[in-house]
Parts: C-alpha cells; structure tokens; sequence
C-alpha cells in the first residue's frame, strides 16, 4: 500500500509563515504573515501560458500544463517556467531521496547532495533572485509517495489540489515555478531504502517583479465553472489538520473549493452548499473557513478561504457550488459547477 505524504512550506519576505506536513509528519508552527499589500485598482493577472523547456510528455510538462491550465481558467492567471528553480526543486527532491528525508529543510549532517537549507536557500543557490516587496516572496509545494516508483505526476498534483492548504497556494499569484520530480530509481536507492517517488514544486516571485493579483472585486474559485477531473476526496493526512483531530485516513473529506480574493483584501465566507447535479442530493459541508476562523491561524492570508464537503464526492459527477460571503465588507455570492473525476 503506498503511503502519501504532503508537505507545504511558503516564505514571506525570508520569514517562514507556512509549513505543513502530512503523512504523521511533525510540522514547523507558522509566524504571523508580514503585513500584504494594499490591493490594487486593476488586475495584474496573466492569463498566457509561456511554452516551457521540458521534454514533450515529461513529468514535469504534464505537471506544467495541468497547473496552468487550471490556473487560468479560473482566473488565477499562468506560472511560468523557471529553470532555476526546476534545478532548486529537483535537488532537493534528490537530496531527500539519497538521505532517506522528508520535509524542506536539509542539513549538512547529510551533505550528500546538499544544496540549501531551505527552499529559499535552495533558490538563490541555483541563481534565482526573488523579489523583496511582492508580499509572499517563494513556496514549495511536495508530494512524496512511498511504495512505489514512477508514480503519476497527475495523480501528485490531484493530491496535492485535494488538500486545502496546498490548493491554496498552488493558487496563489506566483509568477514562477520550478518542478522537480524523481523517483528512487533515478536516485539509485531502491534498493537501500526502497520504492519511493517525490516531487517538489517550487513557486517564487522573481526581482523586479510583483505578485499576481485580481481585481478588487474579483471572487475567483478552485474548481470553478466548467473544471472537469478533480479528486473525488482526500484521504491523506495534512498536517497542521485543517479538521484538527479528524483522521482523513479512515474518515475522508471531499475534494476541497478554495476561494480567493485580491491580495489584502477580506474574504469573509457566510454560507455555502453543493448539490449533486445528477440526483439534486445536498452535500453535507462542514463549516466555510477563512482567516479568520482557520483552526491554524496564519496558514491562509486574510483574502483566502475554503469550504470542505464532509464526505468524499462521487466519481464523474457533476456538483453545483453556491458561495455567500463578503469581499472587504461587500457582499457577493457565486454559484457555479465543477465535474469530479474517475
């Protein structure tokens, strides 16, 4: 049986503010987010995917193209490609792999393969210079899959969108990603450690450059209208819980909505419900969380929430969202629908 695990680190301005392990990892406790800023009159969002340098059908474009595709259509705008930080990512997927190590941070009590101790680190080592005024400056999303050897790239970003604090940044204005992915073979440890696949994704906000953000009256939603494919539940560990002492194991949850406003804006989410499109069922939601009732205060900013079906959703099923709530004291409600996959 393969053992997942998800782990999720963003840096504001060099301060640590979110780190998640999941798996029964232990987890670093978040500092308070620096102050964002003030949001912007006009959308600064791109919506052109560059075409990046990876091999056609590679792990690391079907990643790419998965993530931007869903990225822009919903509004979030593209990432592009940054080959520094694929270098940054991919070493440390390595260097957890030769060191049998889980987490973001390495040491050089295990130089094999050393290149920073934390993603930041790592950046710059491998030549990205990252901005010192965008609000969250870099991030580093991980799945690390044991049992197993070239586990999908699809199925990793699947788990990875299942899980509310990844989906959350996964969807952040970021302007660069770097995807290092790579399994025990590759490494050469099968055989010491066993079967394991990782894969790193490294975000940033390179110098010069500013964080993406939406208009100022903008509501944007992961899954949105129209997104098809999307996991049916989560049923790994995300550590810090976003239910704390809800075992996601033996008790799933469904697959996630994030909602996300422009940078420095106030979400406040009031109401939601989901219905089965197939049979008008309603869909059992706990309650919508946002910053200011996240059960781990710090790990979303004040623009960002999500609501959580109790239960996994069926496969190939089309589910009708509506979502009450207030942007910067605004009211607004949004209802669209989204497909699950198989």
């Amino acid at each position: 049986m393969n053992k997942s695990k998800l782990i999720l680190a963003v840096v504001a301005a060099s301060t640590l503010i979110l780190s998640g392990c999941g798996g029964g990892g232990g987890s670093t406790a978040p500092a308070a987010p620096t102050t964002p800023p003030t949001s912007t009159a006009t959308s600064t969002i791109n919506s052109v995917v560059s075409t990046p340098s990876y091999p056609t059908a590679s792990n690391q474009a079907v990643v790419y193209s998965m993530l931007n595709a869903d990225r822009v259509s919903c509004g979030f705008g593209s990432v592009s490609q940054s080959t520094q930080l694929d270098q940054a990512a991919l070493a440390h997927s390595r260097w957890m792999l030769l060191n049998n190590m889980t987490g973001h941070y390495e040491s050089t009590t295990y130089p094999n393969g050393f290149t920073g101790v934390n993603p930041q680190d790592r950046g710059v080592a491998a030549g990205y210079v990252y901005s010192t005024n965008a609000g969250l400056e870099s991030g580093e999303g991980q799945a690390d899959v044991s049992g197993q050897v070239a586990y999908s790239p699809i199925s990793m970003l699947t788990e990875l969108l299942a899980s509310p604090y990844h989906e959350v940044d996964l969807m952040r204005g970021w302007i660069n990603i770097g995807i290092g992915y790579m399994d025990s073979n590759a490494a050469g440890t099968t055989a010491t450690y066993g079967a394991r696949t990782v894969m790193n994704v490294d975000e940033g906000v390179p110098s010069g450059a500013t964080y993406q953000v939406p208009g100022p009256d903008d509501v944007l939603t992961y899954p949105c209208q129209g997104t098809t494919g999307t996991a049916t539940e989560l049923a790994n560990q995300e550590s810090p819980s976003p239910v704390p002492g809800r075992n996601f194991v033996t008790s799933p949850i469904g697959q996630p909505i994030v909602v996300e406003l422009a940078f420095g804006n106030t979400l406040t989410l009031t109401s939601a419900t989901m219905v089965d499109m197939a049979n008008g069922s309603t869909v059992a939601l706990l309650a919508p969380v946002d910053s200011a009732n996240d059960p781990n205060p710090g790990y979303i900013e004040s623009n960002e929430g999500y609501i959580m079906p109790n239960a996994p959703l069926a496969a190939n099923t089309s589910y009708q969202v509506t979502l009450n709530g207030t942007n910067n004291g605004t009211a607004f409600s949004r209802t669209f629908s989204f497909t699950t996959g198989s």
